[in-house]
């Protein structure tokens, strides 16, 4: 079986592609249950610390880049630039989406906006066609 020579920066492709569609999984249920108005969301005195209008809307946004970020994941493996343009767009978006309920979900929070860091890391530095 002949191996042939990875692209420099697969790994990371791979990852951040992999990273994009779980993340934006997340953010897709997790803006559902905000939506609907799920009992494990608004029954908690933390929920007042959210620093938007109300949790309905926070979710309508996360469900919004969640399902940007799924999209983009897929196209991500492709090797498309334009998705990793985006992907970075869309990976910051999301980390900057956390920013308003890190109070009352603080390590939630820290670690969507670390794998974040991470995912734009990968995009950024290895992301570029080679040669």
């Amino acid at each position: 079986m002949l191996r042939t020579r990875a692209r420099a920066g697969e790994g990371w492709m791979a990852f951040a592609s992999g990273m994009l569609t779980l993340a934006g999984l997340f953010n897709v249920i997790y803006g559902l249950a905000a939506i609907s108005g799920d009992d494990t969301l608004t029954t908690t005195s933390e929920t007042e610390r959210v620093l938007i209008g109300d949790l309905e809307s926070w979710g309508i946004v996360i469900l919004v880049v969640g399902i940007l970020q799924v999209a983009t994941g897929a196209a991500v493996l492709a090797w498309s630039q334009w998705a990793r343009w985006f992907g970075i767009g869309i990976t910051g978006l999301a980390a900057i989406a956390q920013l308003p309920v890190l109070g009352a979900f603080p390590i939630w929070s820290l670690i969507i906006i670390g794998i974040c860091v991470l995912v734009i890391y990968g995009l950024v530095t290895y992301g570029a066609e080679p040669g």
